[in-house]
Order: structure tokens, then sequence, then C-alpha cells
């Protein structure tokens, strides 16, 4: 029972990396999203990193891809929906 908890939680753990891995790439953070190809342009219109990193890019630098109302809107509706899952998920916990 032990090891395959082990396996569980290390497998787990790769499915996460890969996961935030991805999503740091797609953000623009590390390089400009201009030059991407169009199904990466997609990926990255769907990740709500990219709008945290556009809305950085606006305070300290002035410029934007997104705009910063759909900066806000995007991270705001992101906030949201992780706050719900958060609770619907925690609400079957029992202390």
């Amino acid at each position: 029972m032990r090891i395959s908890l082990t396996k569980f939680s290390t497998s787990r753990a790769a499915i996460i990396w890969i996961g935030s891995t991805s999503t740091k790439l797609l953000s623009g953070a590390l390089f400009q999203l201009d030059h991407l190809l169009k199904v990466l342009m997609v990926l990255t219109t769907l990740d709500p990193l990219s709008y945290g990193v556009d809305g950085l890019r606006v305070a300290l630098i002035g410029a934007t891809r997104f705009g910063v109302a759909r900066d806000l809107l995007v991270l705001t509706f992101a906030a949201l929906a992780t706050l719900c899952l958060g609770a619907w998920r925690f609400s079957d916990i029992e202390l």
C-alpha cells in the first residue's frame, strides 16, 4: 500500500510540474508572444498568467498586448472561478 501511494504522489508531482512549466512558457514572461504559431497564440489567450504578465508589463514599461480592461476582466474571472472551485472542493472536508 505504501509503495502505491508513493508512486501516485510522484506521478502527481510530475503532472503538476508539466502543467506549471507549460503555463509559464506560454505566459509571455520569457519571450515575446507576437511571433508564435497560430496554435500557440490561441493557447496563450486561454492562459490567465498571460494576462497577469501583461498587467505587469503595463505597470513597468507602459506596453500592453491585450489591454488593461481585458487583463483585469480575465484575472478577476480566473480568481473567482478558482475561489468557487476551491470552496466547492473543500466543502466536503470534515474536521
